[in-house]
């Protein structure tokens, strides 16, 4: 009966979660990723994203050794890459009938769980199944540190966001490995939205601070990630990835950039659609890698993504592989701090958000 009512509960709440989030000052209909929740809207996501705590958080027993974080990026990679093909199935695609449960549950912790490995159970509600592979960042010279400076040891997951049938929206998670640190991770969707034209994954540029995605689910999806301590959907940060090298040396003064982009590196794969992923061959150069110094500035090249391995679908890829999520936030802060700094030293402010 309880499983009943929550799912009614469920129904009822999509049908008027779009009056209770405030939509863009340009067209009413694309809901703002910008914009925070009314406060109506912000209390009752939170009451039903409680029963999550209960149902969805059932903590499974961890694949990865205990002192995984301690261990050099070499090891991390050949671990994880070992635990992606002692299956090479795929949990499949999950209907938007299914993809309910993201609803309840906490949005805050695909920001606060720092590890590789995803903690909780069930399947993905989005991008359920995905694509592995083993990739290199080969870096350009540029003034960003720690992992823009190259890394040696990526693990690159391609899923949809939804079912490719009437509709693509590609996503790129990108795990960067570093020596007896954590990982980092970019997280990027087509820059544009959903592709309705074609089934091309690599139609388009991706980034980490994407469009919205088109109601109802972008509605519904907006809704969640609201109630993660964010007030953006779809944009992401990237800070920590300046942190630390490959080898785990912090940095003194990290740069980071304000967005990064993958563009297609070549036409070879220009009519290629997800299913096929798996004609992609080691030694592939996947993306150029740009990136923007401010919201105003010009794309610079700083990179390219080379696969290192063959394409597979991977059960444990789809059900434990896990990509921490750094909210936006994080990076805003952390530029506001850098210009005060700038200022005080008799600088110009580099802050695109400043005038």
């Amino acid at each position: 009966m309880f499983l009943k009512s929550k799912l009614l509960f469920s129904f009822l709440l999509a049908a008027v979660l779009p009056a209770l989030t405030v939509g863009t000052a340009v067209n009413p209909i694309i809901l703002a990723t910008r914009k925070v929740t009314t406060p109506i809207g912000f209390v009752v996501s939170k009451a039903f994203s409680i029963p999550n705590k209960i149902i969805f958080h059932s903590f499974l027993g961890s694949d990865l050794p205990k002192n995984y974080e301690s261990l050099s990026a070499k090891e991390k990679i050949n671990l994880l890459w070992g635990k992606c093909i002692e299956d090479r199935t795929t949990v499949g695609h999950t209907p938007n009938s299914k993809a309910l449960p993201v609803f309840f549950r906490d949005m805050n912790d695909v920001f606060d769980h720092c590890s590789d490995e995803r903690p909780w159970r069930g399947n993905k509600p989005i991008h359920g199944s995905g694509y592995i592979c083993k990739a290199k960042f080969v870096a350009s010279p540029s003034e960003y540190t720690g992992l823009f400076k190259g890394c040696d040891n990526l693990i690159i997951r391609s899923a949809p966001g939804l079912p490719p049938t009437k509709m693509l929206l590609s996503g790129v998670s990108i795990k960067f490995l570093r020596d007896k640190v954590h990982s980092g991770n970019v997280l990027a969707l087509r820059k544009i939205g959903t592709n309705k034209d074609n089934f091309n994954w690599f139609d388009g540029m991706k980034s980490m601070l994407a469009s919205p995605i088109t109601p109802p689910i972008g509605t519904l999806l907006g809704m969640k990630f609201r109630t993660a301590k964010t007030s953006f959907d779809t944009d992401l940060s990237i800070s920590d990835m300046s942190d630390y090298d490959q080898k785990g040396m912090k940095e003194s003064n990290p740069m980071f950039p304000h967005e990064v982009l993958l563009k297609p590196s070549t036409s070879k794969f220009e009519n290629l659609r997800f299913e096929e992923f798996e004609n992609i061959k080691a030694g592939s150069k996947l993306y150029d890698v740009f990136a923007k110094k401010t919201e105003a500035s010009p794309e610079v090249l700083i990179g390219s993504i080379t696969t290192t391995s063959e394409q597979t679908l991977s059960r444990w890829g789809d059900k434990k592989l896990f990509f921490q999520h750094q909210r936006r936030e994080d990076d805003l802060k952390r530029v506001k701090e850098m210009n005060k700094q700038a200022k005080v030293k008799g600088g110009a402010s580099r802050c695109p958000f400043s005038h």
